[in-house]
């Protein structure tokens, strides 16, 4: 979930996506917190597709398409992300400190 609020406007996007190596999915909605003018319920803005793809080195590769609710126009955003890593590459790796039990 992410809000965002400016001046008198409040808007929240909601969503999931999901990573299946190498491919990410996902659905957000995004719309107005607040009621819309004429009291007949909320602002609604549009409903967002993404699809990805997880590339050696930590980048993302990303494309999504928002499908508006209003009578705005839909639009196409490409997205190019980098993970970071937060591994300390002077500590051991947790896994390899594991011992076996010695009872199984």
């Amino acid at each position: 979930m992410n809000y965002k609020n400016q001046g008198l406007s409040h808007q929240a996007d909601v969503g999931a996506y999901y990573i299946f190596e190498p491919l990410l999915v996902g659905l957000w909605y995004s719309g107005f917190v607040t009621p819309r003018v004429d009291g007949t319920g909320i602002n609604n803005e549009s409903i967002n597709g993404l699809i990805g793809v997880k590339t050696g080195g930590g980048f993302y590769f990303g494309y999504s398409y928002d499908f508006p609710l209003t009578e705005l126009r839909p639009a196409h955003e490409v997205s190019i992300t980098y993970e970071f890593s937060t591994r300390d590459p002077r500590k051991p790796d947790k896994y390899k400190m594991r011992l076996p039990c010695p009872w199984l």
